[in-house]
């Protein structure tokens, strides 16, 4: 799997706990629109909140295992 859609999947995953700690039993997003806007967000953010928003992207992750070389899919 790339780290890419390992990025994805982490995000996906926590973001559905976070939603179903609502206590809500019907639920449906689509974490790849989520995680699309959140991109978008943090091309104009700085700072801290570039930082929070890559953190929850788990955009290190993807950076990290790219520097390694290249993927084998």
């Amino acid at each position: 799997m790339s780290s890419l859609s390992e990025g994805i999947n982490h995000f996906a995953v926590d973001l559905f706990q976070q939603i179903r700690q609502s206590g809500r039993e019907n639920i449906f997003f689509c974490p790849l629109s989520i995680m699309s806007a959140l991109a978008m967000t943090s091309l104009g953010a700085r700072e801290n909140t570039a930082s929070q928003i890559q953190k929850v992207l788990h955009f290190n992750e993807i950076t990290e295992n790219k520097k390694g070389g290249t993927t084998v899919d």
